[in-house]
């Protein structure tokens, strides 16, 4: 019987040193994991002051550029009217591709081969395709061909009524009438050679042609 009890005993002491073990092996895990804990918070809240500090430094940037940048009204107009395109600086960039720059031709029997060869494939309409739509037409076609051409506008040479036509430069400040309607050279020997020098408008170009009249010569309309 004592012997019993002595062991049991003894098994008591032993159960009761491993729940102290056990209870202490807790305890220091319990602090372990409260320790990383307080650590994770720390990093946490010290990347939220340092985004904070971000914040602050962008806005008082914001607030210095806005500082810098804000412009009266008179100040704004003054920059809008300074960068507006006149009509005709807004139709030369349209039609910044409208001529090919080309070595310059010269003599007319070059230039009548050079005609020769084209046929008008819609054919004249009053109002629609006619002479100065014809004459704009060719003049763009021969200026990127390398002739210097000149749409005329005055009385017909040739019969009654208002018309248009092209000076073509055959030698140097020599020029030579073209009929735009019939894609013909109009040679000294034309009885109405002398009328084709006399005119009352000439445009060196399509963006003056357009500022005298926007629908006479919009070939392309």
């Amino acid at each position: 019987m004592t012997i019993l009890l002595g062991t049991v005993s003894i098994a008591l002491a032993i159960t009761a040193v491993i729940i102290i073990v056990n209870t202490s092996s807790m305890l220091h895990d319990k602090d372990v994991l409260i320790t990383t804990l307080q650590n994770q918070v720390e990093t946490i809240e010290a990347e939220k002051n340092h985004l904070q500090n971000q914040i602050n430094t962008l806005e008082s940037e914001y607030q210095d550029y806005q500082s810098t940048h804000q412009y009266s009204d008179s100040q704004y107009w003054s920059y809008v009217n300074s960068h507006v395109f006149s009509n005709k600086e807004a139709e030369e960039y349209s039609f910044r591709f409208y001529y090919v720059t080309k070595e310059q031709k010269y003599d007319v029997y070059s230039l009548e081969n050079d005609i020769g060869t084209l046929s008008w494939i819609q054919e004249y309409e009053e109002g629609v395709f006619d002479c100065s739509e014809m004459s704009a037409y060719l003049e763009r076609y021969l200026e990127n061909e390398g002739w210097n051409a000149v749409i005329l506008v005055g009385d017909s040479p040739f019969s009654t009524g208002r018309h248009a036509w092209l000076l073509v430069e055959t030698s140097e400040g020599a020029y030579m009438p073209v009929e735009s309607t019939t894609l013909q050279v109009v040679w000294w020997s034309n009885p109405n050679y002398d009328e084709y020098f006399e005119y009352e408008q000439s445009f060196e170009t399509i963006f003056e042609a357009l500022e005298y009249s926007e629908t006479e010569f919009d070939w392309w309309n």
